[in-house]
């Protein structure tokens, strides 16, 4: 795959959709032959979502670390009263000093909540997701400024509007959400700008963009302009390679990704996957929606957690799971 180098310095000279000059208008960037692919426009009763700072949105598992705490202490504090009251003589019966009694108590509550946080882990999670078009009247909170500013980039960037789509899940929770899909024609990469729209609103999606590559022998890789998320880095697998690029131009985003892709293929000696269609990209990216629930069942709950945790206390913006390792081994 030969390298590229992005120009963002100047006006385009054509369209990047008919690649004709004669009715291209550099100083608007519209077509007037390609006026079917004209972006929506705003209007003035769309709201535009406040976006969340990740260090200052909600910590899903420094929250869940502070609660256990709490529990804990309150049922060290309960069960040391009630065997000093009741079962005293225990220790001078059998030796068993009364605090190692809550210390047990303790262990059992919070491996008794570590199960109960799995278990409504692995509920949540759909067995399956559909891929459904949609319209952007059907989100009335959507952010068509930046919809409008990312779909501009991507096909300045030479990326082709496919389609806008929603998920719908069968089984577990799916959040509502939009999606306008991409493709580039000439690197197989599709790019997604999505929003999430959840109902607790301290877990904050704003809308974003990202690139995914795949590659044969089931490896992908993602770049994306949003936050790391620590849910996400719970449940990363080794196979499903990604960075995060918070902050970056799109265009900087993307002649990276190109530059890893190429090198990833190379290195395993993968080649990308030449996707033409719609459906088969579909078809990918249901594929990896469907490994999530099984690699959940059989996470160590602990150790997933205290990655979590650490995920937020210290971010982590790229994950090569087994690529490393192998690439080295070549």
């Amino acid at each position: 795959m030969p390298e590229i180098q992005i120009k963002s310095s100047s006006l385009p000279r054509r369209c990047e959709i008919c690649h004709q000059t004669d009715l291209f208008d550099a100083n608007s960037n519209i077509c007037s032959r390609c006026a079917s692919v004209a972006l929506p426009t705003t209007t003035n009763n769309v709201r535009k979502p406040a976006i969340t700072n990740y260090q200052n949105s909600n910590k899903v598992f420094t929250n869940l670390l502070i609660s256990m705490s709490m529990v804990s202490v309150v049922v060290y504090v309960l069960v040391a009263f009630i065997v000093n009251i009741l079962f005293s003589e225990l220790y001078h019966k059998f030796g068993i000093p009364t605090f190692l009694i809550s210390i047990f108590s303790v262990i059992v509550i919070n491996y008794l909540i570590l199960l109960y946080v799995k278990d409504s882990m692995i509920k949540t999670i759909p067995n399956t997701i559909r891929y459904v078009p949609t319209k952007i009247e059907n989100f009335p909170n959507l952010d068509i400024a930046t919809l409008n500013k990312y779909t501009q980039e991507l096909i300045y960037l030479g990326f082709q509007p496919m389609v806008d789509i929603t998920l719908e899940a069968q089984g577990g929770i799916s959040t509502p959400g939009f999606a306008r899909i991409f493709f580039h024609p000439q690197y197989y990469c599709f790019a997604e700008v999505a929003e999430m729209f959840p109902t607790n609103k301290n877990l904050s999606k704003p809308m974003k963009a990202g690139f995914i590559t795949h590659f044969e022998n089931d490896w992908s890789y993602g770049s994306t302009d949003r936050d790391p998320d620590s849910a996400s880095y719970m449940i990363r697998r080794p196979k499903r390679l990604g960075v995060s690029y918070p902050n970056r131009r799109i265009s900087e985003i993307f002649q990276a990704h190109l530059l890893q892709v190429q090198t990833i293929s190379q290195n395993l000696n993968c080649p990308v996957i030449p996707i033409n269609s719609l459906e088969e990209y579909f078809f990918l990216q249901s594929v990896i929606s469907k490994e999530i629930k099984p690699h959940v069942e059989k996470l160590n709950i602990v150790k997933g957690i205290f990655d979590g945790l650490m995920c937020e206390i210290s971010p982590k913006y790229e994950w090569l799971g087994d690529y490393p390792r192998l690439s080295r081994g070549r």
